[in-house]
């Protein structure tokens, strides 16, 4: 591919999955136990809300931070001893880790960056020195697919749109947007469910020298 100067990749699905995920039902158990009335079905909604509406406000930057907004948004009055078990739970029970493919960014000879909305708190323990520029709900200051994230990712790796290329496996959240902007795009089919998808896929990120030297 001609003139392009920087990658642009999508984390969760793309880059990275879980490993280990928190299991909201047995977490919402321990707080019923401890007299709080939350079922798991709330308690994720508000996850999700803390997410994509409270993290990229700036007010968020690490496990306590996030349960206790979790807590505010739920109206629960937890103390700290409370607050402190439930993050410890956290920090044990999810574990995100890169796909074994990702190994092939090294090889790549383009600036890279990550667009997510996931805070970095949630994979700084991951090896992140091959890539630019780390672009979180936080830094863009709203939620993908807003088209802040891109833009501002951009002009810190100092490439226009038609010079870079989004990898990603959410069209809606990832490829879409990008499209929008002048940004090439490169949809990944991990489990091969875009079958009609017209533009440019891979199933492997092991395909994307061999497809940006085309």
């Amino acid at each position: 591919m001609k003139n392009i100067k920087a990658i642009l990749f999508d984390f969760h699905g793309t880059l990275a999955y879980h490993k280990k995920k928190i299991d909201t039902k047995k977490l919402c158990q321990f707080l019923r136990n401890k007299g709080f009335d939350v079922y798991h079905q709330e308690w994720e909604a508000t996850v999700k809300y803390v997410f994509f509406v409270d993290f990229p406000k700036g007010e968020i930057n690490n496990w306590k931070d996030f349960q206790k907004k979790i807590f505010e948004r739920l109206n629960i009055e937890a103390d700290k001893n409370i607050l402190r078990k439930l993050v410890k739970y956290c920090r044990e029970n999810q574990k995100i880790e890169f796909y074994p493919d990702a190994t092939i960014i090294k090889r790549l000879p383009f600036k890279k960056a990550i667009i997510t909305t996931i805070p970095k708190f949630n994979f700084s323990h991951l090896d992140l020195s091959d890539f630019d520029f780390i672009m979180t709900g936080r830094e863009a200051g709203r939620a993908k697919p807003h088209p802040d994230c891109f833009l501002k990712t951009l002009r810190k790796l100092g490439v226009k749109p038609s010079q870079a290329i989004m990898v990603g496996n959410d069209i809606d959240i990832d490829i879409n947007p990008a499209k929008k902007l002048g940004i090439k795009t490169i949809l990944i089919d991990r489990d091969g469910l875009f079958k009609n998808y017209k533009g440019l896929k891979i199933k492997s990120l092991k395909e994307l020298p061999k497809l940006l030297n085309k």
